[in-house]
């Protein structure tokens, strides 16, 4: 019996330390579901702030460089618009419709590039320093993943024009009729009842 005692003793001793081993895991547990929780917490709030932050620094600067580009782009379409017309009087005498637009295309893509290309290459390479400064190496990882994808997606466009070019270029042919079939009808007369 003596035997069955301590059986029974070891038993409850060992149901206590369980249950203050449950004891202790939930508390380890709730707090650190608690430690984990505030850290979440502040990481989303300082993501918002960061994300607030980021639109009022970019936003004005955005407004500015489009206010800048809508101005070029006028100035330099009104002159385009005089060149041109000019172009396509000088050319009225001299050359077929066809020619003189070609020749008005070229001029509209000299004038481009001439004068419009160059003030818009100067203001992307300022904003792309203006971020640079402002994001580091942040801007960096995000302007390096954005060229990836150009490059990427002028593959795929070379691709798709090479193979449209390329079913262009192929003359077509009709391809005779491997089998001949014919059809006989005989008509009847329509019983009616």
């Amino acid at each position: 019996m003596s035997n069955y005692l301590e059986q029974a003793q070891a038993e409850q001793t060992e149901q206590v330390e369980t249950s203050e081993n449950m004891k202790k895991l939930k508390e380890e547990a709730g707090l650190r579901s608690r430690r984990i929780g505030k850290i979440l917490r502040t990481a989303f709030t300082e993501t918002a702030a960061e994300l607030k932050a980021g639109t009022t620094v970019l936003s004005p600067v955005a407004k500015e460089l489009t206010k800048t580009a809508a101005e070029n782009i006028k100035q330099t379409s009104q002159a385009a618009v005089s060149e041109v017309n000019q172009s396509w009087v000088e050319e009225e005498a001299s050359q077929e419709t066809p020619d003189r637009i070609q020749a008005l295309f070229r001029a509209i893509a000299r004038i481009f590039k001439e004068s419009w290309l160059p003030k818009a290459q100067t203001q992307a390479s300022g904003f792309d320093e203006s971020l640079k400064a402002r994001y580091g190496d942040r801007y960096g990882a995000v302007k390096q993943r954005w060229n990836g994808f150009k490059a990427w997606y002028a593959k795929a466009a070379e691709k798709e024009i090479n193979s449209v070019k390329s079913a262009m270029s192929k003359p077509a042919t009709a391809q005779p009729s491997e089998t001949a079939m014919t059809v006989d009808t005989a008509a009847t007369e329509i019983e009616i009842s």
